[in-house]
């Protein structure tokens, strides 16, 4: 078993040395030009939609299709908010544990943190709850943060700065499309002047709410 993490950020000189091995099943050692045959089976991981990366240049097409064919997408840990307090128990009684206190997180509390849209998933749940409890009880900042309407809002992207409203701006736009056409993103991406994985693409980067599924791609 191979696998690369993190693939999409792969350079597209070391890409086409992938896709060689993929098709050929053998690999070269430096300073030989003996082929040895391989078998093995690949596995990677992304957190950048490849299919937009095609369209930028930035990713083989002919790549894609060779490791695309079983794909999983892992949901985002705000998608979920349900689970949030059993991951947060489990954190707060490891990190009890670790620094040698009884810290309990309270109903408020646990309301702001399923809320966060928790951009880095489990993981800065885990480092937003170590850094409460190793500073508990002087944590009001963190309270604060977690308090802060962009914690709040689904579109967390939007401040005040020119390119925020620019994109505040796109996701009402798309927002409003969809829905006009019934959560239909193929209608939708046409009447944007769209292609389809891109307005899939712009849904999942924008993390836009809308009344459909996940989208398919």
């Amino acid at each position: 078993i191979l696998f690369l993490d993190e693939i999409g950020n792969m350079s597209l000189n070391i890409q086409q040395k992938l896709l060689r091995v993929l098709e050929t099943k053998s690999i070269t050692r430096l300073g030989s030009s003996k082929e040895i045959p391989i078998n093995f089976l690949l596995i990677s991981a992304t957190n950048i939609d490849l299919t937009n990366a095609v369209e930028q240049g930035t990713f083989r097409e002919d790549l894609l299709y060779r490791i695309e064919e079983s794909k999983i997408i892992l949901p985002r840990l705000s998608d979920y908010p349900e689970v949030i307090p059993q991951f947060t128990q489990y954190f707060t009684n490891k990190f009890n544990l670790h620094y040698k206190k009884t810290v309990t997180i309270n109903t408020h509390l646990m309301t702001l943190f399923q809320k966060k849209q928790w951009k880095g998933n489990i993981r800065e749940l885990q480092k937003c709850i170590k850094r409460f409890v190793a500073r508990h009880p002087d944590c009001d900042d963190i309270i604060n943060e977690l308090s802060s309407p962009i914690t709040e809002t689904h579109y967390p992207h939007c401040t005040d700065s020119l390119s925020h409203k620019v994109t505040a701006l796109e996701i009402s736009e798309i927002t409003k499309t969809i829905s006009k056409n019934n959560g239909n993103i193929s209608v939708s991406a046409k009447e944007l002047g769209l292609k389809r994985t891109t307005l899939i693409s712009k849904i999942e980067k924008l993390n836009i709410q809308t009344n459909t599924k996940t989208p398919t791609k």
